[in-house]
């Protein structure tokens, strides 16, 4: 077979080239940075270069190569080694017996003498540099000196010896135990000179010696530990001053391409040191290298520092426009005092569309209180469309829990059987014993009837984070924050809220035993009974402590009210979910008294349905308090003598009634009560 020679890729010939094909080498330049050619120049230029850097610089320059090293480690580079070490101010001379070279591995070389790890802490009195692993293998504390020490200075006839050795060695102090260490191969070396030394007098002079070299060792240790505390303060300063040259340097830059409103954005925010704390900020480097390296990077964190400076700037108009529409609801709502259904809070009302329409003009309108002049006129309709809208949501938990109920949505709610439970609040659930297996536990109580539902806590504030209230300047409190912002305000929603078939069963036999009918009694005529209950199940004295029960509001014998009655089910019948109730009114605890009973006229509400109406919607509004409290915060905070009802304190509305009226204490007869219970049993049959 006959073999071809490979034919050469043809080109196409360019007008640019030589008719003659000609070409020119092409000559590489060589590697950047090499510095073989140093060697090469004179000696004394040389080492007068070597004499203006540090003395870190000349150590690695002396590592670097094996010409370096050759012309630096020789003894007439003396001189610019020390001229490098005249370059860090106030450096304290080396240790006797160490050259130049050494004192600067152990200074400014972060690297353990025994191993190759990294640290960064001198051992100035053992003038090494030693990581947690080789502290413990090479260093003996004193206390410990016969079990550590190697060789035959451990032994018993030599003690004398060795703790006069060891006493003559630098110690070093621990920063924990506090324990004097030495270091195990200085020891050594000491005792192998010891030995060989047999004149009682050279031993005199030899421990003098090392004794008197030791002690200078120990202070130069403390001026050197000394040193290094002043030189890192001063590294530290230097690092920030060339940090915040750079910073103001590329803030110039960016104010120079039209950044300054986002700057003193992030000022404001207490953001701006998460600019100058960039990754890219590098203090070794020259400003104009770090802006030409962080520049593309940082003007991309401004663009999204732009848009959130829009929109708190669109946030902080709405909430000026909303602080505009602010006295209007106050306005209305302290001309409708008492209030005849409830009223919205301010998030629902800035939610009407009327006014959401005037808050939410473009930017460059102008919004005053003449924009809102026609919004008084259309208040009552807005806040009554407001309330269908409430009952609707209540009415469809309503058909949700029974979708057989026939009865109207306003009539269905206004019933005492309709009970609504809180989710986020309340906590029920069996916690039986061995002496009474039908206990139950129950933590908060968010068990509601109609109205009162409306103005529970859990439906109208939140927890407020510290991390999301904004700045005074901003002027957010009144349209967001309660309590001294402790709590935000929040749109009313039903979202948790229930509707247990189980306590509707409850409400019914609690209804019943009242002797109403719980298809037409309603939670308010409930409320306004003056009738206690008495559970028969859980009589078990003879005599019952009617003042204990009551002042205290144990959930034991009596209850007052319909949500006493439900915790007290909950509690103590929880699995039958029903009791045996003897209704008593004032006059038959008086008679069924074991003692003569003592009326007390001046009895102070204990309940809290009372808020202060020069506080309503403003940041200093408080929860709902008990009457004697929201009386004397008006006196004292507004300065009202005699405060009045509905002029300058508001019950809550839909709260159940006080018991204002005679409060008795008394011991009732248990008998008594039993024989009332089962002639009321006889009439019913």
């Amino acid at each position: 077979m006959l073999k071809t020679r490979p034919v050469a890729n043809k080109r196409r010939k360019t007008d640019g080239q030589d008719d003659h094909g000609t070409c020119q080498k092409v000559v590489r330049r060589g590697r950047k940075g090499a510095l073989k050619g140093l060697v090469d120049m004179p000696l004394d230029i040389l080492l007068e270069i070597f004499a203006h850097l540090l003395p870190y610089d000349v150590l690695r320059l002396a590592r670097l190569t094996k010409e370096f090293r050759r012309l630096l480690m020789h003894p007439s580079s003396r001189s610019c080694w020390r001229a490098s070490l005249a370059n860090v101010p106030n450096l304290p001379d080396p240790f006797p017996g160490m050259t130049e070279p050494a004192w600067v591995n152990l200074i400014f070389h972060p690297q353990c003498h025994f191993c190759p790890r990294t640290v960064h802490t001198v051992e100035w009195c053992f003038q090494k540099r030693l990581c947690n692993r080789c502290w413990y293998k090479h260093v003996i504390p004193i206390s410990h000196w016969v079990m550590d020490v190697d060789g035959p200075w451990n032994k018993w006839e030599n003690m004398p010896v060795t703790i006069m050795l060891a006493g003559i060695l630098p110690m070093q102090i621990d920063k924990t135990t506090r324990h004097k260490h030495i270091l195990q191969q200085d020891f050594h070396d000491l005792a192998n000179r010891f030995k060989w030394i047999f004149d009682p007098q050279e031993k005199e002079l030899f421990i003098s010696r090392e004794s008197g070299i030791a002690r200078g060792i120990e202070q130069r240790a403390r001026e050197c530990l000394v040193w290094t505390r002043c030189y890192f303060i001063d590294q530290q300063t230097e690092f920030i001053i060339d940090a915040n040259y750079q910073i103001s340097s590329v803030h110039n830059k960016l104010v120079d391409l039209g950044w300054t409103q986002e700057l003193e954005f992030l000022q404001r925010r207490n953001d701006y040191n998460s600019l100058s704390k960039h990754q890219l900020f590098d203090s070794s480097l020259h400003p104009s290298t770090v802006w030409t390296k962080i520049k593309p990077t940082i003007i991309e964190l401004l663009q999204c520092v732009r848009v959130r400076r829009l929109q708190a700037e669109q946030e902080a108009l709405i909430r000026t426009r909303k602080n505009v529409a602010l006295p209007i609801l106050r306005s209305y709502k302290r001309a409708s005092m008492p209030f005849s259904g409830y009223m919205p809070e301010c998030p629902d009302y800035f939610e009407f569309p009327e006014v959401k329409a005037i808050i939410h003009r473009p930017p460059e309108e102008i919004v005053d209180q003449t924009s809102f002049e026609l919004i008084p006129s259309l208040l009552p309709g807005l806040i009554e469309a407001w309330r269908e809208r409430i009952h609707e949501e209540l009415y469809a938990l309503i058909k949700d829990s029974d979708p057989t109920s026939t009865v109207d949505g306003l009539e269905a709610l206004r019933l005492a059987t309709t009970v609504f439970t809180c989710e986020t609040c309340t906590q029920i659930y069996h916690d039986p014993s061995e002496s009474n297996p039908d206990l139950g536990t129950v933590h908060g109580f968010g068990i509601m009837a109609y109205p009162g539902v409306l103005s529970h806590r859990c439906l109208i504030r939140g927890e407020a984070d510290p991390a999301d209230i904004p700045a005074p300047e901003e002027n957010a409190d009144d349209i967001v924050y309660v309590s001294n912002k402790r709590s935000n305000r929040l749109s009313w929603s039903s979202h948790t809220l229930r509707i247990i078939p189980r306590n509707k069963e409850i409400a019914e036999e609690i209804v019943i035993a009242a002797g109403k009918n719980p298809m037409t009694t309603t939670a308010v005529e409930m409320d306004q009974l003056m009738l206690y209950f008495f559970c028969l199940d859980c009589a078990k004295l003879e005599d019952i402590d009617w003042n204990r029960a009551r002042l205290r509001e144990e959930p034991s014998d009596s209850f007052p009210s319909l949500h006493s009655q439900f915790r007290h089910i909950l509690r103590k019948h929880y699995t039958s979910g029903k009791a045996h109730w003897c209704v008593l009114t004032p006059g038959q605890i008086i008679h069924l008294s074991l003692e003569p009973p003592h009326k007390i006229l001046t009895y102070r509400a204990t309940f809290a349905n009372y808020l202060c109406k020069w506080c309503l919607d403003s940041s200093m509004e408080s929860p709902p308090v008990p009457l004697h409290t929201i009386q004397d915060h008006i006196r004292r905070r507004h300065n009202v003598d005699g405060p009045v009802e509905n002029s300058d304190y508001i019950r809550v509305f839909g709260a159940p009634p006080d018991r204002c009226g005679a409060f008795f204490t008394t011991r009732l007869q248990v008998a008594g009560i039993n024989a009332l219970f089962k002639q009321r049993v006889r009439k019913t049959a």
